[in-house]
């Protein structure tokens, strides 16, 4: 047991968070890169939804945290913002939450962090 979270198999998660966690684990983690194969199936409303969902399941396990890149203090790259804890279940439902990133600057865009549980969690 890791806190209260029990390590589990890779392959029994659904193939979204899977996507998530690999995200979460990447450089930046920009969430809407998570997202682009998942992406334009449906209602992009009922699409945001779903995966707000899966997002707020791994946050409230423990596994990620949520940010918005900023600009790090020299003012010359980025760096994660605080964790976005109020709020997050509306901010994740909005569709554009989820649109790729229009420019090169990643400042103001949401990202996923891996925390040490989530770590744990998925090693083998």
């Amino acid at each position: 047991m890791i806190g209260d979270v029990t390590p589990l198999e890779w392959d029994s998660l659904p193939e979204f968070e899977q996507d998530l966690l690999v995200c979460a684990t990447e450089a930046w983690g920009i969430l809407p890169y998570a997202t682009d194969q998942h992406r334009g199936i449906g209602d992009p409303r009922a699409e945001a939804a779903a995966a707000a969902r899966m997002v707020l399941e791994l946050v409230d396990r423990g596994w990620i945290t949520v940010h918005r890149i900023v600009p790090d203090a020299a003012g010359v790259g980025a760096a994660y913002g605080p964790a976005i804890t109020q709020q997050l279940d509306a901010l994740l439902a909005d569709p554009d939450t989820w649109d790729d990133p229009d420019g090169v600057s990643w400042n103001g865009e949401l990202a996923v962090a891996l925390t040490p549980a989530g770590r744990s969690a998925i090693a083998r």
